[in-house]
């Protein structure tokens, strides 16, 4: 071998590869607290949020989608 290279490295062991990414369990733990149960109090308000943004978008998209089905 010349000096300064290394030899091609194998697959990583078991425990470092990646797991596929579960996005349920993503968003979850975004709601868990530091002690692992759920906050309620972070998904009651993110619940709210959410409808507060379906109510400002629907207008829209109800204005939008005639336009966007006469162009087809």
């Amino acid at each position: 071998m010349f000096p300064g290279t290394r030899p091609p490295m194998g697959p990583p062991p078991f425990h470092h590869r990646r797991r596929p990414h579960n996005p349920a369990i993503s968003i979850l733990n975004y709601f868990r607290t530091s002690n692992g149960e759920i906050d309620l109090d972070k998904v009651s308000k993110t619940i709210g949020t959410v409808g507060q943004l379906i109510h400002q978008v629907d207008p829209i998209i109800k204005q939008v989608t005639p336009f966007l089905k006469g162009r087809k």
